[in-house]
């Protein structure tokens, strides 16, 4: 199964709880494109869905080694995490239909 599909599974399941926000199909698009472009065999993340809508993926080894991806339809990825002290957070382009990521996020230390 193509990322996506596991993407368009996990959010239909999410959607038949009640109080789930509404997702934008912007939100869908730019979290599939994120999704696709992500190096085969990387690990799917635990996909959620965020008070505003906003479509999270989050990769956790454990509370001190956390990413967390949040796509909103914006065409912009924010983006958090943690790392033993260290934390950091940013905002960068959905990445281009087709492409690959080879680096998803840039050593924003704060």
């Amino acid at each position: 199964m193509r990322h996506a599909e596991k993407l368009a599974a996990a959010l239909d399941a999410l959607m038949a709880e009640r109080g789930v926000p509404e997702v934008m199909p912007e939100a869908v698009r730019d979290a599939a494109t994120f999704l696709e472009s992500l190096p085969i065999g990387f690990p799917m993340p635990h996909i959620g869905i965020d008070p505003d809508g906003a479509i999270s993926f989050d990769w956790s080894a454990s509370r001190a080694y956390a990413f967390s991806v949040s796509a909103d339809g914006s065409g912009r990825l924010a983006f958090a995490w943690i790392r033993g002290a260290h934390t950091g957070s940013g905002v960068r382009v959905v990445p281009p239909m087709g492409s690959r990521v080879r680096q998803i996020a840039v050593d924003d230390r704060r």
